[in-house]
């Protein structure tokens, strides 16, 4: 049993350790918010600090970027300045080997000799002429010579060889088979008998007759080679080359359409002198700038 101050004295001795343990935690809560405080202001610090590094890091990276780009682009240009030239180049050679080579004839020919035993594909017969017929085409003439440049191309097509424009031209004058103009413009012109006279110096052998609907249905379905005279003014529809309708342009002409009949209906053509290649016309257009001409007509087939 305690007595009453003993009881009292113990009281007191419990209230002061309560009191300790509290300002204990007092002081500890106090310490723990100023540490808490002191880590939050680091953690800013830290984290504005690596916002700034990080800033400064981007923006020599960015830098670093654009340098490397414009160098890149730099390389880039010194690369095509160098290497362009050699591409056009091979481009031009590339394009020269296949030009005037119908393809699907080169696939016919290499599977042929095979026979049965490799098949051969079967090409639609108009689209072989019309690709035969682009395959020979020698852009728009440069001299009054269109009838030089309609017998250039049969030559190309039995030949396998595009002769130089200037070159054949000297040579067909020389050889009396087409007219020395005073102009670029008026020196080139040929007749029937002059055209006939140029295929045959490259082995082309050729007749002479008046134009008409048959004569030109029969010799396109036989794959001949064709050249027809025309009216410049009536096929161009160009009334300053009409010249009293006469007969002043020649056209060279490799493939024609025909109805279920096997009536022509239409005709292909290179033309040089105004530059277009594979004109369709129908027959009756083409008629009536090349009624009362000529055409020279190769005696064997070529396409």
């Amino acid at each position: 049993m305690f007595g009453g101050g003993a009881f009292l004295s113990l009281i007191d001795k419990a209230s002061a350790e309560v009191k300790a343990s509290v300002g204990a935690l007092a002081n500890g809560v106090e310490t723990f918010g100023k540490t808490a405080e002191e880590g939050l202001e680091s953690a800013k610090q830290h984290t504005a600090n690596t916002a700034d590094w990080v800033e400064k890091q981007s923006v020599k990276a960015a830098q670093r970027v654009e340098q490397e780009g414009v160098r890149a682009v730099e390389l880039a240009g010194r690369t095509v300045r160098a290497v362009g030239p050699a591409l056009e180049d091979l481009k031009d050679k590339f394009l020269g080997a296949f030009k005037g080579v119908c393809i699907p004839c080169v696939i016919e020919r290499i599977l042929q000799p095979f026979g049965a035993s490799v098949p051969v594909p079967s090409f639609d017969t108009q689209q072989k002429r019309l690709a035969e017929g682009a395959a020979v085409w020698p852009g728009q003439q440069h001299y009054g010579n269109c009838g030089v440049q309609s017998s250039a191309q049969i030559i190309w097509q039995v030949k396998g060889k595009q002769p130089d424009e200037k070159a054949l031209l000297e040579e067909a004058i020389q050889n009396g088979d087409a007219d020395q103009g005073i102009t670029d413009e008026t020196t080139g012109g040929t007749n029937a008998q002059q055209r006939q006279s140029i295929l045959k110096v490259y082995g082309v052998d050729s007749t002479i007759e008046s134009t008409s609907v048959g004569a030109l249905a029969n010799a396109l379905k036989e794959g001949k080679g064709v050249i027809a005279t025309v009216n410049a003014g009536t096929l161009w529809d160009d009334s300053q080359y009409y010249d009293n309708g006469a007969q002043n342009h020649a056209v060279m002409v490799y493939a024609g359409d025909y109805d279920k009949d096997g009536h022509l209906t239409a005709v292909y053509l290179n033309d040089t002198g105004d530059g277009e290649q594979g004109r369709k016309l129908s027959i009756d257009d083409f008629m009536a700038a090349a009624n009362g001409g000529v055409l020279n007509i190769t005696t064997g087939r070529i396409w």
